[in-house]
């Protein structure tokens, strides 16, 4: 929800403020909650974990010997051991695990599709609707009811529904994939209801429920790729989550030089009628890897689980 409250809060702020207070705006949320985070968040990742505990046995005895497994391996390896396991081993096993390229092309193209709509909306809600450019900016808050609903039905699914599922099947890391799978047809659904319904003879509610509708779907698409690939590659997530953040990045940036004239060239309708069919085939590969999953992990050197 962040990227949608930004345009609304930040557009009654510029007119009122300048430019220059968009950025101060970031350093008034983001300074604090970062200090926040800096002080209260406890340290999960078992390796570093190890590390503090044997670093402190070494010193409180006297023995450097005491060491912990990352430090050993630390010892053998060199730098650029090191730098070719956080930049080019993501890149590898995503060349030669399908399923992984798949996730992550799928979630750097629905995370282009929600940047797009910084150049739809002014082509949509000004023209066809007389909007001010601070009144398109609060449609952007359609993300908050979304996001909302859907983090308490994820709650609930947490909770109560994968738990029986894991029962049933147990060590079937696809079953962090079901929401996904199932709510990832409602993004081509938004999408088209964006696309046909932003029009004059159309109430602007409507369009704007079609982009609250793709929120919510993204929500589970994306949280659902979030829990499946660290469970598949315990040892590489953080460089493998930080190479699909890279991409989408990259694509979002993408997106926002594409957009204008893809829009245009083929019309608001059009174009995110054309980005809507690219989400039907991911929807179906969602599906695909949620039945074949399984069996590409077994065949991959890298997957665990």
């Amino acid at each position: 929800m962040g990227p949608a409250l930004g345009p609304s809060l930040s557009s009654f702020a510029v007119r009122a403020l300048g430019w220059r207070f968009a950025s101060w705006e970031l350093l008034i949320f983001a300074g604090p909650t970062y200090l926040l985070l800096l002080a209260t968040v406890p340290e999960t990742s078992g390796l570093t974990i190890l590390y503090y505990r044997a670093k402190r046995l070494a010193e409180q005895r006297g023995d450097p010997t005491i060491k912990s497994e990352a430090q050993i391996k630390k010892e053998h390896l060199n730098f650029n051991a090191l730098l070719w396991d956080a930049l080019i081993k993501p890149w590898e096993i995503n060349i030669k695990d399908p399923a992984l390229l798949f996730t992550t092309l799928y979630f750097a193209l629905i995370y282009g599709i929600y940047y797009t709509f910084f150049e739809s909306f002014p082509l949509v809600f000004p023209v066809a609707y007389d909007f001010s450019p601070e009144t398109t900016a609060l449609i952007y808050l359609g993300a908050v009811p979304a996001g909302v609903l859907a983090v308490g039905l994820h709650s609930i699914y947490i909770k109560r529904v994968l738990p029986r599922l894991q029962d049933r099947t147990v060590g079937d890391l696809e079953n962090h994939l079901v929401l996904g799978m199932i709510f990832s047809w409602l993004i081509p659904g938004g999408l088209f209801l964006y696309a046909w319904s932003a029009r004059p003879s159309v109430h602007w509610i409507a369009p704007t429920l079609g982009f609250a509708i793709l929120m919510f779907a993204m929500y589970f698409v994306t949280q659902s790729i979030f829990s499946y690939i660290p469970m598949i590659y315990p040892r590489y997530a953080a460089s493998i989550l930080a190479a699909s953040s890279f991409a989408r990045s990259v694509f979002a940036f993408a997106a926002i030089l594409f957009a204008k004239p893809m829009f245009n060239a083929l019309g608001v309708d059009g174009g995110v009628s054309l980005l809507a069919g690219l989400t039907v085939l991911c929807a179906v590969g969602l599906v695909f890897l949620w039945k074949f999953g399984k069996r590409l992990r077994e065949r991959s050197r890298f997957a665990v689980g």
